[in-house]
């Protein structure tokens, strides 16, 4: 599939989740107690840390929380470990 397939994506292909707390548009796995906000785009929510959600509100993805939640020290799953 070629990059353009996915228009709306911020990213040139969409990211994978697996079983991690991770923002949906730089990639980057969330630390716990960082802040992060649902976002839908296609049907599916996403989640999206404070540092990307310019990036996704231009792609057109819809905020579907007011307020910001944090990654608890147990995490979105179960991969997410306390640092420091």
């Amino acid at each position: 599939m070629s990059p353009k397939q996915f228009r709306g994506f911020p990213s040139a292909a969409p990211p994978t989740v697996d079983a991690m707390a991770m923002c949906h548009v730089c990639r980057r796995t969330l630390l716990a107690g960082e802040r992060y906000r649902t976002w839908r785009w296609a049907r599916r929510d996403r989640t999206v840390c404070a540092v990307c959600e310019p990036e996704a509100r231009r792609a057109g993805w819809i905020r579907v929380v007011e307020g910001f939640e944090r990654v608890r020290v147990t995490g979105l799953t179960q991969t997410v470990r306390r640092v420091a």
